[in-house]
């Protein structure tokens, strides 16, 4: 069976990284997990928060799995501009988006649904007050494996 987690992951990169709107705010800068050491502002980093399965009675294999992403956009400015620019492109790309059974054989993604808004800044300790700004939201894919 294919491993939804990973899978889901590419169908995340795959769908933002179609996005004009969105590539036109951060290029190919789209990591999963985490961005690079020196990476260029802005960018976007999505991370799997959780993902509850839905198995079938018996012996047989998940039928469903719903993972939660976090998606979110960062910007090292004062200003939230170029973030919320980025969040409404997040958003645009996600919102009922589906694979339409082409990402795997035995991986379909239903649609994809935020859940929750997300807004913080962050200014790491010893970085003499550069600030971080994101903003973004909390994803729910669903998928259903077919095999």
């Amino acid at each position: 069976m294919a491993n939804e987690i990973y899978q889901a992951g590419v169908f995340i990169r795959e769908t933002l990284g179609a996005s004009a709107a969105l590539t036109a705010l951060v290029g190919t800068r789209i990591y999963p997990e985490f961005a690079p050491q020196n990476a260029t502002y802005p960018l976007v980093v999505f991370a799997l928060l959780s993902s509850p399965d839905r198995n079938a009675v018996g012996h047989n294999r998940r039928i469903f799995t719903e993972p939660l992403f976090v998606v979110r956009g960062v910007a090292n400015e004062t200003s939230w501009v170029t973030v919320s620019l980025i969040a409404d492109a997040i958003d645009a790309a996600l919102m009922g988006a589906n694979n339409n059974g082409v990402l795997s054989p035995a991986l379909h993604v239903q649609g994809a649904y935020r859940e929750a808004p997300l807004r913080y800044t962050e200014v790491p300790q010893g970085t003499s007050g550069t600030r971080y700004n994101h903003s973004g939201g909390q994803y729910r894919l669903f998928v259903h494996t077919n095999a």
